[in-house]
């Protein structure tokens, strides 16, 4: 209740309900408003009056109960009700129908927050709502400020408005953080090879990884625990770390055993030697061997089968197993068909001597040797062909006939290649008088040497001829210069020879005589 003080004078004021003093103040001056409550500030009035005493005497009784009606502008002795309201906010006394129902009206709620997570947490910033209400707004507070701290997950912000009738309104919104970040695994093995023990399989062992997490790694299981045995073959082993908000990481390596152990076979049949029937050919039998495998023999062939004919000579007999890693074993023996035969060989050729070309060289030819036998298919080997070039000096030839027995028959001859001499006879007259004997300067075999090359001078050293390719035919000197006879005299003359690797040199005169 709120009171206006009338009088003329400052009194002292003492207001009292039946529960006590709910006013009391000695210096109060003309014109001073004054609030005050019950003496249980939480309570109504006590009692159905209010007793104002001014400097100790009494002044005047307001009327507490409904029945009282007092509104404010009401006047009791020096006082008048400026204000008055029941304990729930309304006019004092006031009916149902006047009383404050109407909560507190909340504007700009935000709406929910989703951030993701830095480390296992997130700051939310958002625009505080307000709160406004017809009479006013006691209280407005909030579970969480702008700029909060939020954990992984959803958390309620909520605002609450209250008014002095006890009116409420919430504000409610949720700010979610999701944990992106994956879980990190360190530490992931390689790649591991092994071999397989005789079981077929193999044990592998590692280090495990580990595994960690912004907030917390929720689990981190495996596929295969280090230590295990794994079979045949490439496993892959997988390593899976999980969070508390379903992000997942896998680390994974592969474990391959491979069998490396080749099969074995037992009973590998030793050699064979029998005799061969008239046909050339004879038949053999042997106890087959066995193959076994630390995991599986693929495959176990033969070249032969025990009772299978064979003809003359060495025939090998193969068995070969193949597991199923493509490992491999072979047990063989030979089959040795034996017969008392040997070798013919005929015309066998003698010695070989021949002389060399300008290259040094000579091609060489004979008739081969010919070697025959009854059973079987001979073999053989030459060291030289006919028509092969030979160089200057001695070679021999071999040829070599090998049964299927390994039996042997052999010829050789010697091929002899003579360095040629470079031999030329130098006429030392020309007469060029059409009588057919001496009308050209004549070298003699000249034709065996065509790389030559000749100069011929008078007796001052002019040269009255030069040509290369000198011959009997159309490169010849017929005791002219330019097609002019030259006079009788002696002329002088220079020859090279070039055969092959080696040449020579000669030098002389000539008498021209007509």
């Amino acid at each position: 209740m709120t009171l206006r003080y009338n009088g003329g004078l400052a009194v002292a004021i003492t207001i009292s309900d039946l529960g006590g003093i709910v006013y009391t103040n000695i210096l109060v001056n003309p014109g001073t408003q004054f609030s005050f409550a019950g003496s249980n500030p939480l309570d109504k009035f006590v009692g159905p009056n209010l007793t104002v005493t001014v400097n100790a005497l009494l002044n005047a009784t307001i009327g507490t109960n409904c029945a009282n009606n007092v509104q404010v502008g009401d006047t009791f002795g020096s006082f008048t009700v400026m204000a008055i309201s029941s304990l729930i906010g309304g006019p004092m006394c006031c009916p149902l129908s006047q009383l404050d129902t109407t909560p507190p009206v909340i504007t700009g709620c935000p709406a929910n927050i989703n951030q993701p997570a830095v480390g296992c947490s997130a700051t939310a910033t958002w625009t505080e709502p307000t709160a406004t209400d017809f009479c006013t707004v006691q209280s407005f507070v909030r579970t969480h400020a702008p700029g909060s701290t939020f954990p992984v997950g959803a958390t309620a912000v909520v605002y609450t408005a209250k008014d002095p009738a006890g009116n409420t309104s919430t504000c409610t919104f949720t700010v979610t953080v999701t944990d992106t970040t994956p879980p990190v695994i360190t530490g992931c093995p390689a790649n591991i090879n092994i071999s397989a023990a005789a079981n077929c399989k193999a044990f592998a062992s590692w280090t495990a990884p580990t595994a960690l997490d912004n907030c917390a790694v929720q689990s981190f299981t495996s596929t295969h625990a280090s230590g295990s045995e794994f079979n045949l073959g490439t496993t892959t082993v997988t390593y899976t770390a999980l969070d508390a908000a379903g992000n997942s990481s896998t680390c994974t390596f592969t474990v391959t055993v491979t069998d490396t152990t080749p099969p074995v076979i037992s009973g590998c049949p030793a050699n064979i030697n029998i005799s061969a029937a008239a046909n050339c050919k004879a038949f053999a039998s042997w106890t087959a061997p066995t193959a076994s495998d630390n995991c599986a023999v693929q495959s176990f062939t033969s070249s032969h089968a025990s009772g299978s004919e064979f003809d003359t000579g060495i025939t090998t007999v193969t068995y070969t197993a193949i597991d199923l890693s493509g490992n491999r074993t072979v047990c063989s023996f030979d089959v040795i068909v034996e017969n008392n035969e040997t070798i013919q060989l005929t015309g066998c050729p003698s010695d070989v001597q021949v002389y060399a070309d300008e290259t040094d060289e000579a091609e060489v030819t004979w008739v081969e040797p010919v070697f025959s036998i009854q059973c079987g298919t001979l073999t053989v080997e030459q060291s030289a062909s006919p028509g092969t070039r030979f160089p200057v000096g001695a070679t021999r030839v071999a040829y070599k006939a090998t049964d299927p027995l390994n039996r042997t028959a052999s010829c050789m001859f010697v091929v002899t290649v003579l360095q040629r001499d470079i031999d030329v006879k130098v006429s030392q007259l020309v007469s060029p008088d059409g009588d057919g004997f001496n009308d050209v300067w004549k070298i003699f075999d000249i034709e065996n040497y065509p790389d030559n090359e000749v100069l011929i001078v008078d007796r001052w050293g002019s040269e009255v001829f030069k040509t290369t390719g000198y011959n009997a035919i159309d490169r010849v000197w017929d005791g002219t210069k330019n097609g002019t006879l030259l006079p009788t005299g002696t002329y002088f003359y220079r020859l090279r020879i070039q055969y092959g690797r080696r040449s020579i040199r000669k030098e002389g005169f000539i008498e021209l005589v007509r």
